[in-house]
C-alpha cells in the first residue's frame, strides 16, 4: 500500500488538474456561449480520465474500483429514502437561502443566474444528471476514498465534504454543498459505491432547476418561489422529511459515529 504522504500528493495533484482543466476550458468555451455546467462536466471527464489512467498504472486497479462505481441493488424503500433525502436537503437549503437578506444572497443569486443561462433543456440535463454523476465519481469515488485511506472513514468523510464545498468558490454555495457532501459521503461509506449518493445529488439538482422553469411563468413564480409563505412551507416540510429519514434509516447512527470519531481519546494508566 502507498504511504500517506504519497496519497496526499496524489490527492492535491488530482484537484489541481481538475482546476487547470476547468480554467482552460472556461477561457476557450465561454466565448462560444457554452454554459458553466457543461464546462464543469467536461473538466470532470478529463480529470476523471487522468485519474483512472494514473491509478491503473500505479496500483493496477480497474476502472470501476478506481472511480468507486460499484453496482448496488437498491430495494424500493431504500430508493424512496434516497429521493426523500435529496428533496429534504433541497427544500432546507433553498428555504434558508431565499430567506436571507438580499445583501447576503446577491452574489449567490448572480452566480446562480450565470450558471443557469443558456438553453433550458440542455442546462437541466447537465445540472440534474451529467454533472452530479461526474462530481460523485470525482469527489466521493476518488477524493473521499483517498482521504479515508489517510484519515479513516469518518474524518475522511468530513474532510471530503469540506473540499467539495470549497471547490464551489462561493460562500453560500460552499456552506450548503459541504453539508450536502457530508450526507452523500455517508451514503458512499454505507453502500461502498458512488451511485446511491449520485441519486441524492441528481434529485437535489433537479429540484433546484424547477425555479428556472417557473420563472418563465410570472404568475406561477410569484405564488410559489417568489412567495415567502411558500418558501417557509417548503423549509418546514424539508425538516420534517429529514427528521423522518433520520429516524427510520441508518443515517442517524452514521452521524453519531462521525461525531464520536472526532472526540479525543482518554489515556488509561
Amino acid at each position: 500500500m502507498a504511504d500517506k504522504g504519497k496519497v496526499y500528493r496524489e490527492l492535491f495533484f488530482y484537484i489541481f488538474i481538475y482546476i487547470i482543466y476547468y480554467c482552460i476550458l472556461a477561457s476557450v468555451l465561454e466565448g462560444y456561449g457554452v454554459g458553466v455546467s457543461a464546462i464543469t462536466a467536461l473538466s470532470m471527464i478529463l480529470a476523471v480520465n487522468s485519474v483512472r489512467k494514473k491509478e491503473n498504472k500505479r496500483y493496477g486497479i480497474g476502472i470501476m474500483e478506481a472511480l468507486g462505481v460499484n453496482i448496488v441493488k437498491l430495494g424500493f424503500k431504500e430508493f424512496c429514502v434516497l429521493i426523500l433525502l435529496g428533496l429534504s436537503l433541497n427544500f432546507i437549503a433553498g428555504g434558508i437561502i431565499n430567506l436571507l437578506p438580499a445583501a447576503l444572497s446577491q452574489g449567490y443569486s448572480e452566480n446562480t443566474a450565470y450558471v443557469l443561462r443558456g438553453n433550458t433543456i440542455s442546462t437541466v440535463v447537465f445540472i440534474a444528471v451529467i454533472t452530479p454523476l461526474l462530481e460523485e465519481v470525482f469527489f466521493r469515488g476518488i477524493i473521499q476514498r483517498k482521504l479515508a485511506y489517510c484519515l479513516g472513514d469518518y474524518r475522511g468523510l468530513v474532510a471530503a465534504a469540506l473540499v467539495f464545498g470549497l471547490m464551489h468558490f462561493n460562500i453560500i454555495w460552499s456552506i450548503y454543498t459541504a453539508v450536502i457532501g457530508f450526507f452523500i459521503g455517508a451514503i458512499y461509506i454505507y453502500y461502498g459505491s458512488v451511485l446511491p449518493g449520485a441519486l441524492v445529488h441528481c434529485v437535489f439538482n433537479l429540484v433546484s432547476c424547477v425555479p428556472l422553469i417557473a420563472m418563465k411563468y410570472e404568475k406561477l413564480y410569484r405564488y410559489t418561489f417568489g412567495s415567502k409563505a411558500y418558501v417557509v412551507l417548503t423549509l418546514v416540510l424539508g425538516f420534517i422529511i429529514l427528521y423522518f429519514v433520520f429516524e427510520k434509516t441508518w443515517l442517524k447512527r452514521y452521524i453519531a459515529d462521525t461525531v464520536y470519531a472526532f472526540k479525543p481519546t482518554t489515556a488509561v494508566n
